[in-house]
């Protein structure tokens, strides 16, 4: 007998969640395996964490993100971005708490799917019971890092006085050269960075205000003084996960573009062009990592520009964007990722 139709997707989702613990799990232990060989606990710690993060930011953005490509590539750029990798010169704890924020936004996220928000007098109930939800992550990491912080434990996940600094935001301009320079690392990938403006534009036409909201939020509590004993740049966590939700997001955008597109794909390409012009003019003046950076760039430019003639030219070959652009971020993270680690470890 053939499964029904809400069978045949849970069986479906289930197997892509598989499939993305598995991967997320696997580049773990490679990234790691090295720096395993007297294992510690804390060594260890750092698998699950990477994993939990990729994991939970995978699920999270299954809200918005309809392919399994687009929202395994949120998990990644969340889980194994720099900022989250940097976490290991810190406590094993600092990545747990770390790995647990999608988590705790996603009952958010799909809540609402339970709720028929057509009748208009549970509106406010549902923007009510919305919004206690979306404060509640914050809650629970003022509570985290309360008991963690507690006199029996002692184990703040970071120092409370480390916070970003306006220099630390050179990172996402040039990943490698906040790699050299930083223990900070404020930053994403250069393809991904792409699909970042792309997603962006996404939230913005669909009037997405609430995720932005979050957004704004955490960010400004990155750049604060400690409140309630938490480090600020633990609230770093909330806008990355945004971000690398948008990411997804713009990815999938970026596979499924058409010619209506060609706009949004222009004022990316010449986004990811201004930061290859940008990091070349400063290598050019004696620092020669941002050559690397700019070079990384000049691939996402390229990158975009093909999808913008694919889809100026009403061909869909979707399977040929998501195959480049599959490699093209997996090139970029493998890369970006190995140098961080063996930076930190």
């Amino acid at each position: 007998m053939a499964p029904k139709a809400g069978q045949g997707s849970f069986l479906r989702n289930l197997s892509e969640f598989i499939i993305a613990a598995g991967i997320y799990s696997a580049f773990a232990i490679y990234l790691y395996q090295p720096y395993l060989k007297n294992p510690a606990l804390e060594r260890l710690a750092l698998l699950l964490n990477a994993s939990l993060a990729s994991l939970g930011c995978y699920v999270l953005s299954r809200r918005w993100v309809a392919s399994f490509p687009g929202a395994f590539f949120a998990g990644i750029v969340y889980g194994f971005g720099p900022f989250a990798l940097g976490l290991a010169a810190y406590q094993a704890t600092a990545g747990l708490v770390f790995a647990a924020v999608p988590w705790l936004f996603c009952p958010a996220a799909f809540w609402q799917r339970l709720f028929n928000t057509r009748n208009s007098k549970r509106r406010f109930a549902y923007l009510l019971i919305t919004t206690g939800l979306s404060i509640l992550p914050f809650l629970i990491i003022v509570l985290l890092f309360s008991i963690l912080g507690s006199a029996k434990l002692r184990l703040f996940p970071i120092p409370i006085q480390t916070r970003l600094h306006l220099a630390d935001t050179i990172g996402l301009l040039s990943l490698y050269k906040a790699t050299n320079n930083s223990s900070i690392f404020f930053s994403f990938y250069h393809l991904p960075l792409s699909a970042l403006v792309m997603g962006f534009f996404v939230f913005f036409a669909l009037h997405r205000v609430g995720p932005m909201i979050i957004f704004t939020l955490g960010l400004a509590l990155t750049f604060t003084d400690s409140i309630f004993q938490v480090s600020p740049l633990i609230w770093t966590a909330v806008p990355l996960v945004c971000c690398s939700v948008l990411i997804g997001l713009g990815t999938q955008s970026l596979a499924w573009s058409t010619a209506a597109d060609k706009g949004w794909l222009l004022i990316c390409a010449f986004i990811t062009g201004l930061c290859a012009a940008v990091t070349a003019i400063l290598g050019s003046k004696g620092e020669s990592i941002f050559f690397q950076d700019a070079t990384m760039y000049v691939l996402a430019v390229v990158l975009v520009m093909i999808t913008f003639f694919i889809a100026r030219g009403g061909l869909r070959l979707h399977w040929l964007r998501w195959l480049a652009l599959s490699a093209a971020f997996l090139l970029d993270i493998f890369i970006g990722a190995q140098s961080i680690v063996e930076k930190i470890l």
